[in-house]
């Protein structure tokens, strides 16, 4: 019974996702004088084979700033949506964020555009693009090379 156990308990831990290298490039509008944030921010990414859970990101968020936030964690497979929050905290807690990229290694860049106020104690879900017109937005709902969908249309 003991062998039974620790067999399991070493599947279950072999079976779990490897850790991959997440960057989250956050840049704050530039064209408001009080764009930028003292707020706290924080994200909810999803993915193909997996979900980043509620996370403070930490970063300056001043207008017209690039803040780059890197993290390791389960690998979520492709990216397919996000989420942002900020709250009422600090002195100057609007934010108008311009977008957000989520880059993992080994995929495509998913970028999240927004230009626009983030509303204060309320998730906001930003709209996925593709980094350029070689990809594009799959029925799976992330960001894939367009020679594949000739190979997505056949298949329907």
């Amino acid at each position: 019974m003991l062998l039974l156990l620790l067999s399991l308990l070493l599947f279950c831990s072999a079976s779990q996702g490897e850790d991959v290298d997440y960057s989250i490039v956050v840049k704050t509008a530039s064209d408001d004088w009080n764009a930028g944030t003292d707020a706290q921010i924080k994200i909810r990414v999803s993915g193909t084979t997996g979900n980043i859970a509620e996370r403070e990101i930490k970063g300056r968020f001043e207008g017209g700033s690039v803040d780059n936030i890197y993290f390791q964690g389960d690998d979520i497979g492709h990216v397919t949506g996000m989420e942002i929050h900020r709250n009422k905290d600090g002195s100057f807690p609007n934010w108008k964020l311009k977008k957000v990229t989520i880059k993992i290694t080994g995929n495509v860049d998913s970028i999240f555009k927004y230009n626009d106020w983030v509303d204060a104690n309320k998730w906001i879900t930003l709209p996925l693009s593709c980094p350029s017109a070689d990809y594009y937005v799959n029925n799976q709902g992330y960001c894939d090379v367009v020679e594949s969908r000739t190979k997505e249309n056949k298949e329907e």
